[in-house]
């Protein structure tokens, strides 16, 4: 029962391999999902209805 696969299927399921290895070493490394509301941890603002702030206007704290 020698089955033998083509280079290119064997070079891509490595590189499907190593890509999923490396995103979970990356999530494990910076804390992996962010946003959850512990302190520290960066959370998006829902998006605002009608695109956001006028033109002119400047953000508190920003001058």
């Amino acid at each position: 029962m020698n089955k033998n696969i083509s280079t290119p299927v064997a070079i891509a399921i490595i590189v499907v391999v190593l890509l999923v290895v490396g995103f979970f070493l990356y999530r494990g490394m910076t804390g992996g999902v962010q946003g959850d509301g512990r302190e520290g941890e960066v959370q998006a603002a829902p998006p605002v209805p009608g695109g956001g702030a006028p033109p002119g206007t400047v953000a508190p704290g920003s001058q």
